[in-house]
């Protein structure tokens, strides 16, 4: 056992929690177990130990060499025998003892295999294993319950707020969020959210997992919570927390008052240990649109104070709700003739609806069900699965490429490429294409990658066989007359050079000398 436990950068440990660790003694080494004898251990067993010495031990290790190549080899057939441990074809051959066969067509790993076939042998074909079936081939995302918030990353999140979940109707989690789960707090990142809840779940042994996830369509990342069960049993709630009105796994409901609302806070007059808030003046929430089940966080911004009492401030279900007022259950309650809190009212007080998350809310998701009373199940499944081969050339569910040959190319001076294709193309001007297999020709003086993906140009219009695009790198013009004038060169060229101010040029003039091509810098100009 480890002694003197300290947590990561303080001084003494107090109780236990979770974080990074640093242990400050030695740990014993802990018994390795048996271990099987090698090709050199045999050998020497069965020779007389009178014989030692280098020599013979070097003796020792060539010959068992050889039985050491031999020992591996049967190790590794023999592992082909089974199927938790069989790869390649033997593996397909595996699991085809038991009437499993691999996916054509799919571009199935060994491990995502394996698994399919250890889980469709090892159960009865119940509910439970075909939904673990359906997670090997679609994920997480489309087999188990979850919640994303609606706020994405950087979080005004501190040390001390909390988040309470609820998971698959019958499992509370409330996570305290502590200063070392951020590298800055009221920055926090979606990972690092993540991350603090995913520990608080294993602390507790509960099987929920957090994750960040990206989403394409705004570049951002958000928090997204896991049910711990497969299929339309799991779900995924919020019942509050002061991380919620940061992270906002669910929208608050449009009932808040502005800074000029007054509440007052009071002894319920009908149920022992309510707490009664009711409006009393200045713009009137609409505290109508709630209802019974709904929760309210009444909490202060970070760093400003409010002038609910600590005692009225927190996370509340609604028990009752009137025109002007809402009651929760606080038996420790404190009561407030007149409560404005100002500029700070939008923040102070947020009404929530604990939607759940559910499995058959999500856009594509997959899932198992029995069909009433009968023996018949029915099997949601998504268009695609995670399994599949997404490389070229044997990528799914891609819209296959249109191809068109090219009969000739050319390029002018400005490296603007005009293309020939043999048959009508349906390109436009401002259309993507990918063009390959073209070869550089240095004749017209312009430079720059021809192959590559490139924009139709609008100008020279794209026609029915022929469209143009335009290459990088350098271009050139022919000089057709030069003139000095007070240290001033004045430069005319035979067609357009568009050059603009403050761009720098290369003189060049071309001597031709029986076969010989010869360059010369005449000057570099601004």
């Amino acid at each position: 056992m480890a002694n003197s436990v300290f947590p990561y950068g303080a001084s003494g440990l107090t109780s236990g929690g979770l974080g990074k660790y640093t242990f400050t003694n030695n740990i014993p080494n802990i018994a390795p177990g048996s271990v099987n004898d090698t090709a050199k251990d045999i050998l020497i067993k069965n020779f007389n130990p009178i014989f030692s010495g280098k020599n013979w031990t070097a003796l020792l290790d060539g010959i068992s060499q050889g039985d050491a190549l031999n020992m591996t080899n049967a190790k590794s057939i023999f592992s082909q025998f089974f199927l938790s441990t069989a790869s390649d074809d033997y593996l397909i051959t595996r699991a085809s003892d038991f009437g499993i066969n691999y996916p054509t067509n799919v571009g199935m790993l060994d491990d995502t295999f394996r698994t399919l076939a250890i889980k469709t042998t090892a159960h009865k074909l119940t509910k439970e294993s075909l939904s673990g079936i359906l997670e090997i081939f679609y994920g997480d995302n489309t087999t188990r319950a979850s919640l994303i918030s609606g706020n994405a990353e950087p979080y005004a999140i501190y040390a001390g707020y909390q988040l309470n979940i609820l998971v698959d109707n019958n499992t509370t989690l409330n996570v305290t969020f502590n200063a070392s789960d951020f590298n800055s707090q009221g920055a926090a990142l979606a990972i690092e959210v993540a991350m603090a809840i995913t520990r608080c779940a294993i602390y507790n042994s509960i099987n929920v997992i957090a994750t960040a996830e990206f989403n394409p369509s705004t570049g951002l990342n958000y928090v997204r919570i896991y049910s711990p069960s497969l299929g339309l049993d799991g779900t995924v709630q919020i019942l509050g927390g002061q991380a919620q009105d940061y992270l906002q796994f669910n929208t608050p409901l449009n009932i808040t008052g502005d800074s000029t609302t007054v509440w007052s806070v009071a002894y319920s007059s009908t149920v022992s240990g309510n707490a009664k808030y009711s409006y009393v003046s200045g713009t009137q929430p609409a505290i109508w649109k709630s209802q019974v089940g709904d929760y309210v966080n009444i909490f202060p911004t970070h760093g400003n104070s409010s002038a609910f009492n600590s005692a009225n401030q927190g996370s509340f279900s609604i028990t009752k709700v009137g025109t002007t007022f809402f009651e929760i259950y606080n038996p420790n309650m404190v009561a407030q003739a007149s409560v404005t809190t100002g500029t700070n009212i939008i923040n102070t007080i947020n009404f929530y609806r604990p939607t759940k998350g559910l499995l058959q809310t999500l856009s594509n998701y997959s899932a198992v069900s029995q069909n009433g009373t009968s023996n018949e199940i029915d099997i949601i499944l998504p268009c695609t699965t995670t399994v599949v081969a997404r490389e070229p050339p044997d990528a799914a569910y891609l819209q296959p490429p249109v191809t068109w040959n090219v009969s000739s190319v050319s390029r002018n001076n400005l490296g603007v490429v005009t293309v020939t294709t043999s048959t009508n193309h349906s390109l436009v001007a401002g259309n993507l294409f990918l063009i390959d297999g073209l070869i550089p020709d240095i004749s017209t003086g312009a430079s720059g990658k021809l192959n590559g993906q490139f924009t139709v140009l609008s100008s020279p219009a794209p026609t029915n066989t022929t469209f143009a695009y335009q290459t990088d790198g350098s271009k050139s013009a022919q000089i057709s007359h030069a003139s000095v004038s007070s240290n001033t060169v004045t430069v005319t060229t035979s067609g357009n050079n568009t050059l603009n101010t403050g761009q720098y040029v290369n003189i060049t003039y071309r001597i031709w000398r029986r076969q010989w091509n010869i360059w010369t810098n005449n000057g570099h100009f601004c």
